[in-house]
């Protein structure tokens, strides 16, 4: 469902928070903002929309492809090492972008699948002591 985004009236302001961004020259970089609430006329009061945040999560969206993509060629716990993040945070951002992959594919027009390899041989099964 899309939303169209108009300016809304202010409510109040919420607390500051931090949102971790891309590192910049190897320097660790962050947002810091205090989200304000908006008075809302179909769904009341609610928090306004963040563009570089999905929800409540603390690291922003280019973070977290940033970080998916790195785990791609590096291990979770060496991808959160180098970027001086958690493994959480990289578990999280491979999530969300599987899960933003998988609900934006399209399927139609696909008449075949191929396969180029396929493995010939013995499947080494485990011994029993």
């Amino acid at each position: 469902m899309f939303h169209l985004l108009k300016a809304l009236p202010g409510y109040d302001q919420l607390p500051e928070r931090s949102w971790l961004f891309v590192p910049l020259w190897g320097i660790v970089c962050h947002f810091f903002y205090p989200p304000r609430r908006v008075e809302c006329a179909e769904h009341g009061v609610a928090v306004e929309h963040i563009p570089w945040s999905q929800g409540k999560r603390p690291v922003t969206t280019a973070m977290m492809g940033f970080l998916a993509r790195w785990a791609r060629r590096l291990s979770w716990r060496e991808t959160a090492r180098t970027f001086l993040t958690s493994w959480e945070a990289v578990y999280h951002s491979v999530q969300w972008f599987v899960e933003w992959g998988l609900a934006h594919r399209v399927l139609e027009g696909i008449g075949s699948i191929g396969i180029d390899e396929i493995h010939w041989g013995k499947v080494n099964e485990p011994t029993v002591s």
